[in-house]
């Protein structure tokens, strides 16, 4: 499960990079991640709320490398202010997990749903 779920990790890290489109894939992008994962591990409900937390886990280390970055070089960021971003770091995590855990549920049941017919 922890593989599935660092796929799925990646693939709503990969959704923001398309320019463009990024800003329809980005915030869906743990959903897709999530149903992919969902969909390999051929998830039960119980098992698709793990890849969700799993997948928010994964999101602290980009999140804290954002805010060890503000830390680190507050000249690269004066225009938001550091308790803004974490506030925002943690709907960040709270999102990925809660649509992370949603498309796993779909994915694991499309692939529940198309094995017993």
């Amino acid at each position: 499960m922890i593989k599935h779920a660092f796929i799925g990790f990646a693939i709503s890290l990969v959704c923001l990079v398309p320019p463009l489109v990024h800003f329809v894939s980005g915030p869906l992008g743990p959903v897709i991640g999530g149903w992919i994962a969902g969909s390999k591990h051929k998830a039960r409900p119980d098992q698709a709320l793990g890849i969700g937390v799993l997948m928010g886990l994964f999101m602290i280390v980009p999140v804290g490398a954002v805010l060890a970055l503000d830390k680190l070089a507050p000249s690269l960021n004066s225009w938001v202010d550091s308790d803004i971003l974490i506030v925002v770091g943690i709907i960040i995590l709270v999102y990925t997990t809660m649509l992370g855990s949603m498309g796993a549920m779909i994915g694991g049941y499309m692939v529940g749903r198309s094995d017993s017919v």
